[in-house]
């Protein structure tokens, strides 16, 4: 089953973090987009859906920025708002039905493939982690896996529980392996 292109492969070492700004319709130029399937999240194998308790880390952006590792692999959060969980979605019952919804998008500007089952993705608001939401109609991702070719380009639509009350200040990190370390994009989200 291929979901929505997966993805999420982002950031950069410290040293050289490049920022991109999006362009006037919110895009970053990107290569023909590829496809990946979902796997699990290497930061949660036993529960995908898990809130991480430790405080965001990495490099910090926007919402209407990307992030660059040195090889050349690419990251943003495409989209972000924040809307009411559907029937099928499970995991914001906490938050009275209230999510965010992230667009991850992952483009290998890369010369080799890139495995995207070396990434993880976490939503926070004010530092607290957030569990991410399931849909057993899967259209929302929960875990990432798959290979980017190089010049493809992947997407993938993840759910965060996030209270309406608390959309002021949530951050979405995304983290690969030792030669892709942690990035966070923050930033108010609006309701949708």
């Amino acid at each position: 089953m291929i979901a929505r292109a997966v993805t999420v492969a982002a950031v950069i070492v410290v040293l050289a973090v490049t920022g991109c700004t999006k362009g006037p319709d919110g895009s970053s130029p990107t290569a023909p987009a590829g496809s990946a399937g979902q796997s699990a999240d290497p930061g949660s194998a036993a529960d995908p859906t898990a809130a991480r308790e430790a405080a965001p880390e990495g490099a910090r952006f926007t919402f209407d920025q990307a992030a660059r590792w040195p090889d050349g692999v690419e990251v943003q959060v495409t989209t972000i708002t924040a809307r009411t969980a559907t029937a099928t979605e499970r995991g914001a019952e906490g938050t009275d039905g209230h999510l965010v919804e992230a667009d991850i998008q992952v483009s290998n500007g890369s010369d080799q493939p890139f495995d995207t089952a070396q990434v993880a993705v976490w939503g926070y608001y004010d530092r607290v982690g957030a569990p991410k939401v399931s849909d057993s109609s899967g259209r929302l991702g929960v875990r990432l896996a798959g290979v980017l070719q190089p010049g493809e380009t992947g997407q993938v639509p993840m759910g965060f529980a996030i209270p309406a009350d608390r959309l002021g200040a949530v951050t979405v990190m995304i983290v690969g392996d030792s030669a892709h370390p942690a990035v966070q994009f923050s930033g108010a989200v609006s309701a949708g």
